[in-house]
């Protein structure tokens, strides 16, 4: 029982967990990168870690390896935070209504995008506010219910990099609203 989380980064946005004495909900890190900083921060945290190579393997039989891991931890919730994956039809069947990611733009807008390029996009587009968006993951890319949005706003000095700032601010804060619905309320 717990949270799986999965990612292929530094996990920045976890931080806002673990300083909210949350970490104890993380049953275990999961990353496809070996060297993968948020695998780092687990073995620094003392949460259980595990690399699953993906090389050679399909996105489906990458998948299969990893849900028979998933599966032995009985995962209340499964959260991707800078996991740069798509993840299959079946693995999303198998943990439908558990698995939840973390976007950089408030969604619908900015969907498909990733790191800078969002941003980047946000200051293209004009708009004066921008965001994270936590929400359920379905077969399509960035397309399942809203969870958690918060924004913050777009300032006319802002570059893709200090909106990038802003923005990972409010995945600490989000991950940490979710957590603590989910286990105060059982329910998000």
């Amino acid at each position: 029982m717990g949270i799986i989380v999965i990612g292929s980064t530094r996990g920045s946005s976890l931080d806002g967990i673990v300083k909210c004495d949350l970490k104890d909900y993380i049953s275990m890190i999961i990353s496809d990168k070996e060297t993968a900083p948020i695998l780092q921060k687990a073995r620094k945290l003392g949460i259980k870690s595990y690399y699953q190579d993906a090389t050679g393997l399909s996105r489906q039989d990458y998948d299969e390896k990893m849900m028979l891991v998933i599966k032995d931890e009985n995962p209340d919730l499964i959260l991707l935070v800078g996991y740069m994956r798509i993840i299959s039809k079946q693995f999303v069947e198998e943990f439908k209504g558990k698995i939840l990611n973390i976007h950089p733009s408030l969604l619908p807008k900015h969907s498909g995008l990733m790191d800078l390029d969002v941003h980047n996009a946000v200051l293209k587009s004009g708009d004066k506010k921008s965001g994270c968006t936590i929400h359920y993951v379905t077969e399509q890319v960035d397309a399942g219910g809203i969870v958690v949005q918060l924004e913050c706003d777009v300032e006319e000095n802002d570059t893709a990099q200090t909106l990038k700032e802003k923005v990972q601010d409010l995945e600490k804060k989000a991950w940490v609203a979710v957590v603590k619905q989910y286990y105060t309320e059982g329910k998000i």
